[in-house]
């Protein structure tokens, strides 16, 4: 799970509004994930997050 919470970092400080991770034992992860499944993180949450530390 360390890689995945990496990655959408990595993603979202990139500039991604949004990054998501799919359920790999759905069916069609992919489609999955496009059509609203799986885990969303959107950039506000780090925004939140940074704030909350300061």
């Amino acid at each position: 799970m360390g890689r995945k919470v990496m990655a959408v970092e990595e993603a979202l400080d990139g500039g991604a509004p949004e990054a998501v991770v799919a359920d790999a034992n759905a069916e069609a992860p992919i489609t999955a994930a496009l059509d609203g499944d799986g885990t969303h993180v959107h950039a506000s949450a780090l925004d939140a997050d940074s704030q909350e530390d300061h």
